[in-house]
């Protein structure tokens, strides 16, 4: 859901959950952003969890401490999760840089799963 909070000519949009669950939805983000660039306000954009990230991970945390095969899958569908967005991106650049961070931060989730401390 997206909210929002005004400071004049500024525009803070909290964008997460279900808004970010398929291409229609990041559609519509895409849409509102542009709106209100158009009306010449500067957006602000914060961006929780994708849609059914935090249940997972709730949900895997727990599952993770039985076993090592659902730690290392747990980890492996939250690297898909974040990746699956990133076929709507068309900026080659961009969308490199992005696998590279979402690597570098899922790696710190195997870290915490497989309960690697470096």
């Amino acid at each position: 859901m997206a909210k929002e909070r005004r400071q004049g000519k500024r525009v803070v949009l909290k964008i997460g959950g279900g808004i970010l669950r398929n291409r229609d939805c990041f559609d519509r983000v895409i849409d509102i952003v542009m709106g209100k660039r158009q009306k010449g306000e500067e957006c602000v954009i914060v961006i929780s969890a994708l849609y059914g990230v935090t249940d997972f991970l709730i949900e895997s945390a727990g599952k993770s401490l039985s076993s090592e095969k659902l730690a290392a899958g747990a980890v492996k569908k939250t690297k898909e999760m974040h990746r699956q967005p990133l076929q709507y991106v068309m900026n080659g650049r961009i969308s490199e840089k992005a696998e590279f961070v979402i690597d570098d931060n899922v790696s710190l989730l195997d870290r915490f799963f497989f309960g690697k401390h470096y």
